[in-house]
């Protein structure tokens, strides 16, 4: 590391340490709500996978009916 890196380095530290804090935190709020948001996305997969496994079971009965109708109105 260079003596013009140390420099920034330190100007950096001394200028902009307290907003380079600010933008941590809000980062670290930012994260968590991301975070947050996709648990309840994950919860709301889970419920629309269990209701579409439940609309199949409660059409699976349907569909038979209408096979076998329709394979009787082909052969009368």
């Amino acid at each position: 590391m260079s003596a013009s890196h140390l420099n920034n380095i330190l100007e950096i530290a001394n200028n902009d340490l307290l907003s380079i804090e600010e933008r941590f935190k809000r980062l670290r709020t930012d994260a968590s709500i991301l975070q947050s948001q996709k648990h309840t996305c994950k919860r709301n997969l889970y419920q629309l996978n269990n209701q579409i496994a439940s609309k199949a079971k409660l059409l699976n009965p349907c569909r038979i009916f209408c096979r076998r109708d329709k394979e009787r109105s082909i052969h009368f």
